[in-house]
């Protein structure tokens, strides 16, 4: 009987002590792939396709991520991004530092952009921030 309850409360204690994400962590990780093999046809809201290389080529990732959360990038992505797109029903505003403090970008929608040199923004993302819309 006693080994049953020490079981249980072993049990307990294991399932009250498993971390949780806080806002600030990443959500998601990003899927990398060699090449754009990710359809950009509608996914999920909240989904955003990033590329290293225009037109969608290179080192491709894919996550679905929190909408309305700011979604800090990290290597390979850092500074590194020529091509995104947003699944359909997201639009992000993009930052060029950590934190999403400064705008460099606005509302951002699918397909999004196959050459953010367009933009004036190649390679300059750090962070990005993406709603329902």
């Amino acid at each position: 009987m006693q080994s049953k309850i020490f079981t249980l409360f072993a049990l307990a204690a294991t399932v009250f002590a498993v971390p949780t994400a806080t806002p600030e962590e990443p959500q998601a990780e990003w899927t990398i792939t060699n090449h754009a093999d990710v359809s950009l046809a509608k996914r999920t809201v909240g989904g955003m396709f990033l590329c290293q290389d225009w037109h969608f080529q290179g080192t491709c990732g894919y996550a679905v991520q929190p909408l309305n959360t700011c979604i800090h990038l990290d290597a390979p992505w850092w500074h590194s991004v020529s091509s995104m797109g947003p699944d359909a029903g997201t639009v992000c505003n993009i930052y060029s530092d950590y934190s999403c403090n400064t705008l460099i970008s606005r509302d951002l929608r699918n397909p999004g952009s196959s050459d953010l040199g367009e933009l004036g923004i190649n390679d300059a993302m750090g962070s990005f921030n993406c709603r329902a819309g």
